[in-house]
This record gives C-alpha cells, sequence and structure tokens, in this order.
C-alpha cells in the first residue's frame, strides 16, 4: 500500500498570490489567514484565488493508525524544495508538531475515484492552509482528479480587506452542535460571525437549519408526485439563499428548471434553468457540463427532452391547496393554454 499511500509534488505559482489578489496576515487568536488585498476592486464569485496541486498526498489511514510509519512522511518532507519544505513546517498543529500532525491538522479530504484501494487521501496545499474556518464561508475549493489540481474559488464576493475563509464541515448542523464538533476534530473555539451572532440571529439560523432539514426530508422521489415539487423547491431554496448555504443553491434549482419544462411552462422552466445556470458555474466552474446542460435548456426549452412529458394538468388543484399555490403561485399570472 505504500506505493499509493503517498506522493509529493507541488506546482510552481498560485494564482490569485500572483495576481495580488491576497496576502497573508495575522488574524487575531486565529493566528495567520489570508486576505483580500485592500487595493484590489474585489474578488467576485467564481473567481480563483488558488490553483495548486498539493505538496503531499497521503492515504488518510497512513496517518491515522496507531503505528503511524513516521520515517515515511518525515522522509516525504524532507524530500520537498527547501521553501516549500519550510512552508509545510511553519503550519499551524494541534498536538505534538509532528508531521503526522501538520498533515491531519491541515490536509484536505480529496476523492481519487480511479484508485480503488485508496478511496480518500489527505492533501497538503500550504496556501489553502492558511486558509480559516467560518461556518459561512466565502470561498469553496474543488480538486481535479485528472490534473490533481486543486482549486479555491469565490463563493461569493469578497470585499478588499475581507479575510478570505472557507468551511472545514458540519455548516448544517445548529450552533451548539457545530462548535462542539469543530472543537472536538480541530481544536478550537469557532468565533466566525454566525456563531457568534446574537442569541436572535443564532435562533433564527438554527430555525431556517432546522426547515432545510424537513423540506428535503418530503421532496419526493416518485415521478408521479412532481407537482409537490413545485411548492417544496421554491421554499428550499429561500432558505438556503437566506441561511447562505449557496453552494446547494442549483442542484434545486435546476430540478425545478426541470419540473415546470415537464409541464409546459416555458417562462418558469427558462428562469430557474438560468439561475442554475449562474450558480453552477461558480459552483462547478465556467466550463462545466453541469453548467452547460442548464443553459442548453434555458436557450431551448421547447426543444429539451423534458418538454411537456409530464402527463395531465399540472394547473389542477390550483387555489384548492394544490402544492405551489402558496409561492410559485404568488403574483403570477397563469398565461397558460388548457
Amino acid at each position: 500500500m505504500e506505493t499509493f499511500g503517498m506522493s509529493i509534488g507541488g506546482m510552481e505559482g498560485v494564482v490569485g498570490e500572483n495576481m495580488g489578489m491576497w496576502e497573508v496576515k495575522y488574524a487575531g487568536e486565529k493566528g495567520k489567514g489570508l486576505f483580500a488585498k485592500k487595493d484590489i476592486a474585489g474578488i467576485f464569485p467564481g473567481e480563483s484565488l488558488i490553483v495548486q496541486t498539493p505538496v503531499l498526498f497521503v492515504a488518510r489511514p497512513l496517518a491515522e493508525t496507531e503505528n503511524r510509519p513516521q520515517h515515511v512522511l518525515k522522509q516525504a518532507v524532507e524530500q520537498l524544495p527547501a521553501e516549500t519544505r519550510e512552508m509545510v513546517k511553519a503550519l499551524d498543529v494541534n498536538i505534538d508538531g509532528s508531521v503526522e500532525d501538520i498533515v491531519l491538522t491541515n490536509g484536505v479530504g480529496v476523492k481519487w475515484p480511479w484508485v480503488d484501494e485508496l478511496p480518500e487521501l489527505l492533501a497538503v496545499i500550504p496556501e489553502a492552509a492558511r486558509i480559516n474556518h467560518a461556518c459561512r464561508p466565502n470561498t469553496l475549493w474543488r480538486f481535479d482528479d485528472y490534473t490533481l489540481s486543486f482549486e479555491v474559488f469565490a463563493l461569493r464576493d469578497i470585499k478588499p480587506g475581507e479575510e478570505i475563509t472557507r468551511s472545514y464541515g458540519y455548516e448544517k448542523r445548529p450552533r451548539r452542535r457545530r462548535v462542539k464538533t469543530l472543537m472536538a476534530n480541530f481544536g478550537f473555539q469557532c468565533a466566525c460571525p454566525l456563531c457568534t451572532a446574537d442569541d436572535d440571529a443564532v435562533m433564527e439560523s438554527n430555525d431556517r437549519l432546522s426547515e432545510i432539514k424537513a423540506l428535503k426530508s418530503v421532496l419526493p422521489t416518485d415521478e408521479k408526485d412532481s407537482p409537490q415539487l413545485l411548492g417544496l423547491l421554491p421554499k428550499l431554496i429561500e432558505q438556503l439563499e437566506q441561511e447562505e448555504l449557496f453552494a446547494e443553491l442549483p442542484q434545486y434549482e435546476e430540478i425545478l428548471a426541470y419540473t415546470w419544462s415537464s409541464f409546459g411552462i416555458e417562462d418558469r422552466a427558462r428562469y430557474w434553468a438560468e439561475r442554475a445556470q449562474k450558480h453552477w458555474a461558480v459552483v462547478a466552474g465556467k466550463e462545466s457540463w453541469e453548467q452547460r446542460r442548464c443553459g442548453e435548456l434555458a436557450e431551448n426549452v421547447r426543444g429539451h427532452s423534458t418538454w411537456m412529458t409530464w402527463e395531465g394538468d399540472p394547473w389542477e388543484g390550483v387555489g384548492q391547496g394544490h402544492p405551489w399555490d402558496e409561492k410559485e403561485g404568488e403574483g403570477h399570472e397563469h398565461g397558460h393554454e388548457h
């Protein structure tokens, strides 16, 4: 297993740094962090801040087993270029400062689907490791298992001087559970804006998270129940937006677009397809298949394979407790033909 247990690499150049988008600064009790430079106009959704191949790939079991082969990890670090080696050794740690501690503290779990023996690896990217946690972050990351590149990109607008953050996980849990789990797994007390908000704001957030969970639990999976999606999904999307869980938006917007298309409602299908395309371009990338397929639907709704595939009258029951009377029906003139 050592053949696939670890590899070393590293790509010269870090997009955001080379373009002068961010800098490393002290972030109070959190130590060092990444900040958008004050002399830039801002960073926009979808913009890349870091594109880098990890300097280390370590199989998670290799770093977590009791009898860790410390010499293997140490040797890997020593083989890195001098500047990179010093960057790795300077990363924050939680326990004893060993190489294993560095890897477990700073490694990001990535899937490597074409290596069946190792379903998950820990990737160490020193630049990305400087990004501190926030439960409502302004960046997201994706890993390309073909190029082995790790990309950090803006999830929303980032203002000049604003700290760049990413989620270490557990962001869908209520505050008390979030804080407790982050402390147990990463050894820090979360002090992000959401976790330190006033009691009313925290209560509202917790209520939204409960509503999101409840809505997801009742989403229909049977095609015959598709009309229910038109009532449930707008509510779910609204809650996700208010809770700033932006990464989840496009998948539900896309489903809603297909559902409207299946009912033969062109304007609604196009509206949600355009929204999904816009958000997929951020979350999955401007050249992603996800944004392209939503773009194809938006450009030619009537020519899409989902168009008018629903059998029956989708408007039957409107005004009589129909699943989507409450949201999608509000203020909408039904310019359809029976």
